[in-house]
């Protein structure tokens, strides 16, 4: 069964970022879509399997999951059956 996806405003705000500096400033708008796409895969998956992903060490009940050079934090409610996009954050060589 599948768990509702709830996105944070500072998901929201940072993918919004992230995109539209690969689009506008890298002038790279194939990147950006591959990367929303592959963030949509990943996201359907922690839908289905939320404890799929590792527990941050210093964030307890805060997962994350790594896509292309970025870090997806998320936590999850099993008995409200949620799953909550935290926020993404630019992660190359920090995990």
């Amino acid at each position: 069964m599948e768990y509702e996806i709830i996105l944070s405003v500072d998901f929201k705000n940072s993918l919004d970022k992230i995109l539209n500096y690969m689009i506008f400033v890298l002038d790279n708008p194939l990147a950006a879509s591959a990367l929303n796409d592959e963030l949509e895969r990943v996201t359907k998956i922690i839908s289905v399997f939320p404890e799929s992903f590792k527990e941050r060490e210093n964030r307890p009940g805060t997962r994350y999951a790594i896509v292309r050079n970025y870090m997806l934090l998320y936590s999850f409610d099993a008995d409200e059956m949620t799953v909550t996009f935290k926020d993404i954050v630019y992660a190359k060589g920090k995990f």
